[in-house]
């Protein structure tokens, strides 16, 4: 007897195939997920095309809408081919193609399998009209390939305590996502603040950013860090910085994460601006933030589940910022949404500026040099006003450096 196993891409036809398959009467299985089909070829083929007597038993697997699109989105289906792997879409087709079968349909719910297993399994197989006896349930199997997406929607969410224990003299592990190469400036800032505070450090060398900091953190939780100190090898900071953060971490039971202000290389304003925020307070509280130099309690960390850091693309599968609900979630937000989520606080250290390196080019102008950030030059190429005659000097005249100089002194 031939059955056929349907049902959206992702949502765990596979294993239903493999299960049916075992029933001593069901000699052949074809298995589609809408869409199906590689290269954009047949992605909505026909079940008459398997059965033209439309009579074989039809399963539908039925899995939580969630984890399905989480499991299409973390197997790059959206980012292969986004226009071919909508769910709505997958949804109604099988719904067309099940309306008017003449064998017997029957839909099958993973989670529930999951929950009551043999006992379940027969109930399916008496409504597709077949012998529950006739098959070996000591064989059933339990598995999908999606797991890993399951356990991340079905994991208990734990919140954290509403106030952090406070280790008088807590132990701070720095950690570094970093590249092959880097700015010698970062790295000034960052051995004059080991040295000083003696902070161990975790370099984590990779392609993934996410991925390598996700390690990081771990090993240093491991290690018995009560703070995390993650880096971005584009800052610079002073010493005194970091201590003013772990002051306030230290006098603040109540905030998980803290992180300075730092301006965006990309627009004027600071990282992850929140509109109606008033920053007038030593520490505010602040749902997102960046790592660049930011000190998050380990302790806040055990109530977060994996991953911590999960780039979703938006609802049509690009990497598109919308600005509304359906937009595109970058790895680094994500972190911060399942913190505020959890019920743990972030917040920003408004009297800690964070330098952003950012490369730049001097061209002559006259006596005075123009400065032209490095991706305008590639975005605009040369100032067209930038010249020199050949004869006047080109520098920093001595009114402006002493101006300079005064300002610091100040």
């Amino acid at each position: 007897m031939l059955a056929i196993v349907i049902g959206p891409e992702s949502s765990g036809t596979r294993w239903i195939e493999e299960t049916i398959g075992r029933h001593t009467k069901i000699d052949r299985v074809e298995r589609r997920s809408f869409p199906h089909g590689p290269g954009g070829e047949a992605h909505w083929p026909t079940l008459e095309s398997l059965d033209p007597t439309r009579s074989s038993p039809v399963f539908v697997c039925v899995r939580d809408r969630s984890v399905t699109k989480l499991s299409q989105h973390a197997s790059g289906y959206h980012s292969e081919r986004p226009e071919f792997f909508d769910y709505e879409q997958a949804v109604e087709r099988i719904r067309e193609q099940v309306s008017d079968w003449r064998g017997p349909v029957v839909f099958v719910s993973y989670e529930t399998m999951c929950a009551f297993g043999p006992t379940y399994l027969r109930s399916v197989l008496i409504q597709a009209d077949l012998d529950p006896d006739d098959f070996d349930y000591s064989e059933l199997s339990i598995k999908d390939g999606n797991t890993r997406h399951i356990d991340q929607i079905n994991k208990p969410a734990t919140r954290a305590p509403s106030l952090f224990k406070i280790n008088e003299n807590p132990k701070i592990v720095a950690v570094l996502s970093c590249p092959r190469l880097g700015f010698t400036g970062f790295y000034r800032s960052l051995f004059d603040t080991l040295r000083s505070l003696r902070i161990e450090m975790i370099y984590c060398e990779g392609g993934s950013w996410c991925q390598q900091l996700t390690a990081g953190m771990q090993k240093a939780m491991d290690q018995g860090a009560d703070y995390i100190l993650t880096l971005d090898y584009d800052s610079v900071w002073e010493t005194e910085d970091v201590r003013t953060l772990i002051g306030h971490m230290q006098s603040r039971p109540d905030i998980a994460a803290l992180y300075p202000v730092q301006m965006c290389r990309h627009y004027n304003n600071i990282m992850c601006p929140q509109e109606g925020l008033e920053y007038d307070k030593p520490v505010v509280e602040k749902w997102a933030g960046h790592f660049g130099l930011t000190l998050i309690r380990s302790e806040a960390m055990r109530h977060m589940t994996k991953p911590w850091f999960w780039d979703i693309p938006d609802s049509d599968g690009e990497w598109k910022n919308t600005g509304d609900k359906n937009s595109k979630t970058d790895a680094d937000i994500s972190f911060w949404r399942e913190m505020h989520l959890r019920g743990m606080k972030a917040a920003v250290a408004t009297e800690v500026h964070l330098g952003h390196v950012e490369l730049s080019v001097l061209w002559p102008c006259g006596d005075r040099p123009i400065v032209q950030l490095i991706r305008d030059y590639h975005k605009f190429g040369k100032p067209p006003h930038a010249h020199w005659d050949g004869k006047s000097p080109v520098g920093i005249h001595e009114e402006d450096l002493e101006a300079d100089v005064s300002a610091a002194g100040a």
